[in-house]
């Protein structure tokens, strides 16, 4: 046996023992080739990836839709690529184990002749035109599905230490994902390429996750430890806001580190409920309108619609990859992930950057903004073309483009570097086909000025509101 042989026969058993996947029929025996049983841990792998592919090539698109058609496909629709020898026709009891009854058999031969499907492709293209009513028959949109597909191998009998490396590839019964896209020719390259770098995209994000290891270079790392001593006091009338929620240094630091994990942390969410987050600080500070008991809501996550918008999902869909793609083209920087930051001199405000980055032995902050309205935009096209896009030509500099600095991010920006006390943000504007990177320091008049009016809010706002709450 080679030695490519060899290390999959140690993959294969690896995956047997660890309850991943077993060879069929698999008591005692070799198994039988081309069918294969999935463990509790396979189980659970195999719907993890099935349910990443499907939010991102369904939920997350507004023109692609689900379908699930079925497993028996008429003949005269079947794949045209199928092979000859892969036929399953119903009407071969022998090879379905089904044993017909004698009106069965006086059936007329046509109303028997269909296939077990080996593509999902002919049951897609056999709903096309019951989507295209659903549209009003627009285009473009798409159809996606995910099922078993079936295909006659010739192979049944069992397998020898030989076949072990043959049995994954040479599959009678195997799950298929699949999508069709149907737009108008004139605008078909177009979108060919549009799906073929998104297809990319998600599996390169396969191998990143908020746990994956960013490429560093140690030797430029500083004191990754937040929050910095603050360089800000509360003024007396407001130290009651810090009473709802008081911490020490040492807790401050713990929690940073708790919370990792951000989103996928119980403990994220628990610390932030009671805290005017960075995100918010835009929000609240050019709030013109009365303060009513809908807006206070929507600062503490009682309305969380938005969370599921197409244009968040996005964000979220694409911030590692934006991590990893800023990492690999700045090698003398590199980059930890970030916790929930609170600052013990104002414990009532939070943030979490996206990450923390290290250069020449200073650690600031990393926050990422990956627009949907700008998908497959260079961003100076998107500053030339999309109206009230945040990011515009400097005053300063006409080749180099700024964040606005009367835009909700911005605030959000000084927010996180007032909390954190790191003394930069690289502020990141990702698309999937190009990333534009602005170093923003901080504005100590801002924060004086920010500071006070959030402890008012807080103090006058919130505060009644949360007890109201019994929070």
């Amino acid at each position: 046996m080679c030695k490519e042989a060899g290390l999959l026969q140690k993959l294969i058993g690896l995956c047997s023992r660890y309850g991943y996947i077993h060879p069929s029929c698999d008591l005692g025996r070799s198994g039988v080739k081309g069918c294969y049983d999935y463990g509790p841990l396979g189980t659970l792998l195999r719907r993890n990836i099935q349910n990443e592919w499907w939010t991102s090539v369904v939920s997350s698109q507004e023109d692609m839709f689900g379908i699930e058609s079925s497993q028996l496909q008429q003949t005269s629709i079947r794949n045209t690529n199928q092979s000859e020898n892969s036929s399953d026709d119903i009407n071969d009891h022998r090879r379905l184990s089904v044993i017909p009854s004698s009106d069965e058999m006086q059936t007329q031969g046509e109303n028997l002749n269909w296939t077990l499907r080996d593509s999902l492709n002919q049951g897609t293209i056999s709903q096309y035109y019951n989507t295209l009513q659903l549209v009003s028959r627009r285009l473009p949109f798409g159809l996606a599905q995910i099922g078993q597909c079936f295909r006659r191998t010739g192979q049944s009998e069992s397998l020898t230490d030989d076949d072990h490396d043959r049995y994954i590839f040479d599959l009678p019964e195997f799950t298929q994902m699949t999508a069709q896209f149907y737009c108008s020719p004139k605008t078909a390259d177009r979108w060919m390429i549009d799906w073929q770098r998104d297809r990319i995209q998600w599996w390169r994000k396969r191998n990143y996750s908020k746990g994956s290891k960013l490429p560093q270079n140690k030797a430029t790392c500083g004191n990754t430890r937040f929050p910095i001593q603050a360089s800000l006091t509360l003024k007396p009338e407001f130290a009651e806001c810090n009473a709802v929620t008081p911490l020490t240094e040492q807790e401050a630091v713990d929690l940073e580190q708790a919370t990792v994990g951000q989103a996928s942390c119980i403990h994220w969410f628990e610390t932030r409920e009671k805290r005017l987050t960075s995100s918010l600080f835009g929000k609240i500070l050019k709030r013109k309108k009365a303060v009513n008991q809908s807006f206070l809501m929507s600062l503490f996550g009682f309305n969380s619609k938005a969370d599921s918008s197409p244009a968040v999902m996005y964000g979220k869909n694409h911030e590692d990859e934006a991590k990893m793609v800023f990492a690999e083209r700045n090698p003398h920087l590199h980059v930890h992930n970030c916790g929930f930051v609170v600052n013990p001199a104002f414990s009532f405000l939070g943030a979490s950057p996206d990450g923390k980055v290290c250069d020449g032995g200073q650690t600031g902050i990393l926050e990422v903004k990956c627009p949907y309205s700008a998908r497959g935009m260079m961003v100076r096209e998107a500053v030339a073309s999309i109206p009230q896009f945040y990011m515009v030509k400097s005053t300063s500099d006409n080749s180099a483009l700024a964040l606005k600095r009367d835009h909700d991010y911005y605030y959000q920006v000084q927010g996180q570097l007032m909390v954190t006390g790191a003394p930069f943000c690289d502020f990141v504007v990702y698309t999937d086909r190009d990333v534009y990177v602005e170093r923003i320091l901080p504005d100590v008049e801002l924060w004086n000025a920010m500071l006070d009016k959030l402890a008012a809010f807080y103090l006058k706002h919130a505060m009644p509101f949360l007890n109201e709450q019994g929070m």
